[in-house]
């Protein structure tokens, strides 16, 4: 009885595994694949290289850059592997000479629309179009009109369309548009928590903007600024400005390092993964002190502590995150922030004492922060003057040098770095916290990250009377891992 029963167990079993899973034969050879999934993501998890603007991992799949572009045997026509559903049978062709002539067009379309000023681009050498146009040998613009082909009325009309198209934004304090840079891929419309992006006008006037081209006025989280995948949407700051300010040897320039910056700060600069090579590289750029956030971290959580144990029996947040600080004001939702001086204030403060002591002029001094966070160059502390993200820290060490490279050889889950004592991950203030409150039955530690997960969680929590909770609210993914400023892989 027990043998047919296992035996009916194993035929059910095998009976799922058929449902679940299925055989494909992807450039000749077999792969085994999950119902459901697109031939995108079974080309990705077999390292099988396939082209795409528009896919980004965890949005919706656009299929406007149809670069992603495959064979199959159960169609005449090619089909965008983004979104294309495998099924039992399916047999496909990543490389061939169709593919590649209709993903080539595709991609001068692209170029020729984009602009290609590559030289002085702040992406210059990580930018996912230009090293996509550089694999297609992208050479003869064939979609470009020369003069002599096309009549002075045609050439009158296509200037206007590109003014209009030519548009540029640096009126938010934290991000920058450049409209003749984007390629319409819809990251940003996509991943945008409060959705600032949309599209403008129709047809060949489209453009991606804010509603009737209006300053944005959001969180700044800089989430857009994160997955564009060319510089379209960037840092709103002037690198060869902070660099003078570094170099002007009339001023004493400070460097204050946010260890979430190591996250992945050896994408910008291969040979920095800790923070005395660090120092050396921020001292080589010309500043004279380099202090850490890691060295203020004990003496915030106990002002923290004390805050805590202060409060009454009511839910309060942590305003450890300024894009939730900055959102929370501004929405008619009823949270209550936990007043806590920041580390940065913290720090500040010690920096100020050190120079007193060392009778330094404090009208003399320049203090930059480098940080991950997007959203503390729209709400910087008065100190500060300048917030660097990970991208423009390369940017500058770059423009120190005077050269300009790329570390191909990173491997993104090798070590992405060594973030010291204050490894925060959002749930670890929380989690040190509770270890310091000893037996305390009366408080709640609670973490969320993203906007519409704390908007679920504001609309389905109850006021009490009998318990202290402690929420802390992160709008990144994981933090500030997942900060607008962080730098990632073009590939």
């Amino acid at each position: 009885m027990q043998r047919r029963l296992s035996e009916m167990s194993g035929t059910f079993s095998s009976e799922i595994d058929k449902i679940l899973f299925m055989e494909i034969t992807i450039d000749g050879k077999k792969y085994l694949a999950k119902a459901g999934n697109t031939i995108l993501a079974v080309c990705r998890n077999n390292n099988i290289p396939i082209p795409t603007l528009c896919s980004f991992e965890g949005l919706p799949r656009e299929q406007v850059c149809r670069l992603c572009l495959v064979e199959i045997n159960k169609s005449k026509r090619l089909v965008t592997a983004c979104n294309f559903q495998v099924c039992d049978g399916l047999e496909v062709v990543t490389r061939s000479e169709k593919v590649e002539k209709a993903r080539k067009i595709n991609m001068e379309l692209l170029w020729a629309d984009h602009g290609g000023k590559c030289s002085g681009c702040s992406k210059n050498l990580r930018c996912e179009l230009q090293k996509m146009a550089q694999e297609y040998q992208v050479e003869n613009f064939h979609f470009i009109p020369r003069k002599g082909e096309i009549t002075h009325i045609e050439e009158v009309d296509l200037i206007k369309d590109n003014k209009t198209r030519a548009t540029f934004d640096d009126r938010n304090p934290a991000i920058r548009k450049t409209g003749e840079l984007c390629v319409e891929c819809r990251r940003c419309i996509n991943i945008c928590p409060t959705k600032e992006w949309g599209f403008n006008y129709r047809g060949s006037r489209a453009t991606v903007s804010t509603p009737y081209g209006r300053k944005l006025e959001c969180m700044m989280c800089g989430q857009c600024v994160r997955v564009c995948p060319t510089a379209s949407l960037d840092d709103n700051s002037d690198v060869n400005t902070i660099l003078e300010k570094v170099r002007d040897t009339e001023r004493y320039t400070i460097a204050v390092v946010d260890p979430w910056i190591f996250e992945s700060i050896r994408l910008e600069i291969s040979q920095c993964s800790g923070l005395g090579e660090m120092k050396k590289i921020l001292s080589e750029i010309g500043f004279e002190e380099i202090f850490s956030l890691d060295d203020v971290w004990e003496e915030y959580f106990n002002i923290l502590l004390s805050e805590v144990m202060k409060t009454e029996n009511v839910v309060y947040w942590l305003d450890c995150c300024p894009a939730f600080v900055w959102q929370a004001k501004n929405s008619k939702k009823n949270i209550r922030m936990l007043p806590v001086e920041s580390p940065e204030k913290i720090a500040v403060k010690k920096i100020k004492e050190i120079c007193r002591r060392k009778k330094i002029n404090s009208q003399a001094i320049d203090i930059f922060l480098l940080s991950p966070c997007t959203a503390k160059k729209a709400f910087p502390l008065p100190e500060f003057s300048g917030v660097i993200s990970v991208k423009e820290f390369g940017r500058l060490q770059r423009l120190n040098n005077k050269k300009d490279e790329i570390n191909t050889n990173y491997k993104k889950n090798g070590v992405e770095g060594k973030r010291t004592s204050s490894d925060y991950n959002p749930g670890n203030i929380s989690q040190k916290l509770k270890n310091l409150i000893a037996n305390q039955d009366n408080i709640d530690f609670k973490t969320v990250c993203g906007w519409k997960e704390i908007c679920d969680l504001l609309s389905n929590r109850r006021e009490t009377r009998n318990k202290k909770i402690i929420i802390e609210g992160w709008i990144c993914p994981g933090g500030c891992a997942g900060g607008g400023g962080q730098s990632y892989l073009t590939d």
